[in-house]
């Protein structure tokens, strides 16, 4: 299942690109961008505590009410992870996802800034997923191989020339569905903090 998906994502983001450079070409008010950052993230299974992880990724921006409200599609690499205590001894438990959020976006234009708030939905396939414990890492077996969740927060952008601009962006991100196969309830949830490129 996991090197299925990883041949799903690598499609994926194959995709992602073709489909920006169409954008570009025909529909000069579209906008493709990148972005990275850091992930808070923990479950919300008892005893589990946040781990750092990270976000890396694609976008697209289009509008649907010109100058203000804009739908904006992402595919990322997103490593997230948790600390926890009921395994029999202190884990680490992470998850390596190929995500796709679907958010709309309103903006604020103030000149060369823009104010941003998002918000929307996403769905991440799992590629890779293992445990740390007592110095040994373990391949995990039984997580589940999607899941969905919500975005939304906001953040602020600063225009480089007409084209490209410069974004800082939080979001809480919220997960739906347990991420384990077993009976533990393990959700994911936890904040992001990223910075980008649109062009």
């Amino acid at each position: 299942m996991l090197k299925k998906n990883l041949f799903t994502s690598a499609l994926a983001l194959v995709a992602m690109f073709g489909f920006a450079n169409t954008l570009k070409a025909e529909d000069s008010t579209g906008r493709f961008g990148i972005h990275a950052g850091a992930n808070f993230m923990s479950a919300s299974a008892a005893g589990s505590n946040s781990d750092n992880g990270f976000i890396v990724g694609l976008n697209m921006e289009t509008p649907l009410i010109e100058g203000v409200l804009f739908l904006q599609p992402e595919f990322s690499l997103n490593r997230i992870g948790a600390e926890n205590n009921s395994f029999g001894g202190a884990g680490t438990t992470r998850f390596t996802y190929l995500e796709v959020p679907v958010q709309l976006k309103l903006k604020g234009d103030f000149g060369a800034v823009e104010l941003f708030g998002l918000a929307g939905p996403r769905v991440s396939l799992l590629i890779n997923t293992s445990t740390d414990i007592a110095g040994f890492t373990v391949q995990d077996s039984d997580r589940k191989a999607y899941e969905f969740g919500l975005y939304f927060g906001g953040g602020i952008a600063f225009a480089m020339n007409d084209h490209s601009s410069l974004f800082f962006m939080g979001r809480y991100s919220l997960g739906l569905v347990d991420i384990d196969e077993t009976n533990a309830e393990w959700k994911s949830k936890g904040f992001q903090l990223v910075a980008g490129l649109t062009f």
